[in-house]
């Protein structure tokens, strides 16, 4: 988890209340750390055989000391490790654990990373929610009609390139669409 305890003193209680209502990414951590203490809690309730180590890896969104871990913590017997968050900390770790059976999860990133096979995203990226999304409504035989923010061409790009089929129709600036814009796409059957 990355607590960052070098820089977040618990200790000081005016000083971590005024770092939690400012630090989005510690109180994310914190809210993830509350959530896995639950499901340790429950998996332990089911008689799960689990032995769970929790250590502050000391991540930030630039950087995270794999080799310093590896030397403070023993991780030969270890079949999972959960973490780190930011994706480029996910590969520097994938990368060091690559050689060995130990199953590295990005439980919180939507980058694709580095093709490793020892790492397990728990949050689909982007690209892969939208080709899913998009086969199962080509799937369903509809008439799809996608309503485009006219400053991301990107969207457009993807339909053209992807789904020819796609009516796309043009939002205002304001993200306005008026019903005969909408009727003009519609197909009607019978």
């Amino acid at each position: 988890m990355p607590f960052n305890l070098d820089k977040n003193n618990p200790d000081n209680k005016t000083e971590i209340n005024k770092i939690l209502n400012n630090d989005v990414f510690l109180n994310m951590t914190l809210d993830f750390y509350s959530g896995a203490l639950i499901a340790i809690d429950s998996a332990r309730a089911m008689n799960l055989p689990l032995e769970v180590k929790i250590f502050d890896s000391k991540e930030s969104n630039r950087s995270m000391n794999v080799a310093q871990l590896k030397q403070q913590f023993d991780f030969s017997n270890t079949d999972v490790v959960i973490g780190p968050f930011f994706q480029a900390n996910v590969d520097a770790i994938s990368e060091e654990f690559k050689d060995t059976p130990t199953l590295i999860v990005s439980p919180l990133s939507t980058d694709k990373g580095k093709p490793y096979p020892n790492q397990v995203h728990t949050m689909p990226n982007t690209d892969i929610v939208r080709n899913e999304m998009m086969e199962y409504l080509r799937a369903q035989n509809g008439n799809i009609i996608a309503v485009l923010n006219p400053k991301a061409a990107s969207s457009r790009n993807f339909f053209e390139s992807n789904f020819k089929e796609v009516k796309l129709l043009d939002a205002a600036a304001n993200g306005a669409v008026t019903k005969s814009q909408i009727e003009a796409c519609l197909i009607k059957q019978g």
